[in-house]
């Protein structure tokens, strides 16, 4: 009898010690999936940070390039506008001097045209003096 207890005992014994191994494997193993399942997320989580990161690094880079570009042909558009603004303002300041000459010369012209008529008339008319015209004039 008291060897079938024995016997009885160590088996029981033996199959609590297995349920614990089993236990403690399950858990284990339920850790590891754990474990592994938290990696796996962390990792996928910055890695897709990252890569927005990068996106938004890469978005705003070009916005920046865009926004530089447009500056500049703002500036080259405003430069040829002052050039050109400039070009017309001295076409302007020489076509007005052209002009006042061309009206001083023809002023001047004209006034000694003007002048050299009525100095003839004046010296045809006038009986006191003779005015030789290329012909006698007696």
């Amino acid at each position: 009898m008291i060897i079938i207890i024995i016997i009885i005992i160590i088996i029981i014994i033996i199959i609590i010690i297995i349920i614990i191994i089993i236990i403690i494997i399950i858990i284990i193993i339920i850790i590891i999936v754990i474990v592994v399942v938290v990696v796996v997320v962390v990792v996928v989580v910055v890695v897709v940070v990252v890569v927005v990161i990068i996106i938004i690094i890469i978005i705003i880079i070009i916005i920046i390039i865009i926004i530089i570009i447009i500056i500049i042909i703002i500036i080259i558009i405003i430069i040829i506008i002052i050039i050109i603004i400039i070009i017309i303002n001295i076409l302007t300041i020489i076509s007005r001097i052209k002009s006042f000459y061309l009206f001083h010369y023809v002023f001047s012209t004209v006034y000694v045209v003007n002048y050299t008529v009525l100095i003839v008339y004046v010296c045809h008319h006038n009986n006191n003096v003779k005015l030789s015209l290329g012909k006698d004039s007696r």
